[in-house]
């Protein structure tokens, strides 16, 4: 059988609208502070994170009636000067957005490479709960933890997708703003009575 971009695109497409049907449970937090993890690695052999990190938003919200009483987020304090603490950042992509892209590239055959798919614009993880808060109506509640002794030398203070290929092929869907994707997900999916339908 021979292989091509579309019938990966079609295949990885398939794959994840038959992933996201599926039910995995969420894990009960114990007392305390609510502890987010979050792992962005989408591609490669590290991409397992991604799931990981998904696991982790759903416990987190899953959990919202505890944050309104009071249950604080915890984020990493920065162990870098200039950085302050929580302004570490990322490229968060909403999935929709990904899909966007994949099935702009399934209708434009002629257009074929290697495209980094993210917005182009890194946001800290504080803007991250800053948002979450702001989608549930509940005033934020962060505190910052010193990071694990063992990552601190190696941890990415600043990940951002360089899109200018993906644009450069012609696509110009844009990109959901990061506050109106948490708004999205948290009203449209977790802070329902079933968040898989």
């Amino acid at each position: 059988m021979s292989m091509n971009r579309r019938k990966v695109l079609k295949g990885a497409l398939a794959a994840g609208i038959a992933t996201s049907a599926l039910k995995v449970p969420a894990a009960v937090a114990q007392a305390g502070p609510i502890k987010v993890g979050f792992l962005t690695i989408k591609t490669g052999p590290l991409a397992s994170g991604g799931l990981q990190m998904e696991q982790g938003l759903v416990t987190f919200f899953k959990e919202r009636n505890n944050m309104l009483a009071g249950r604080p987020v915890q984020l990493f304090r920065s162990h870098r000067e200039g950085i302050s603490d929580g302004d570490q950042r990322r490229d968060f992509i909403y999935v929709d957005d990904v899909v966007r892209v994949m099935m702009w590239l399934l209708a434009t055959p002629t257009i074929s490479g290697l495209f980094n798919v993210g917005t182009g614009a890194a946001r800290s993880f504080k803007d991250m709960m800053l948002a979450a808060y702001a989608a549930l109506g509940a005033a934020p509640n962060i505190q910052y933890i010193d990071m694990p002794e063992q990552i601190r030398g190696s941890y990415q203070y600043f990940t951002q997708s360089e899109v200018d290929r993906l644009r450069g092929a012609g696509y110009n869907g844009g990109f959901t703003k990061l506050e109106d994707a948490v708004e999205l997900y948290v009203k449209g999916f977790l802070d329902r009575a079933d968040r898989f339908r």
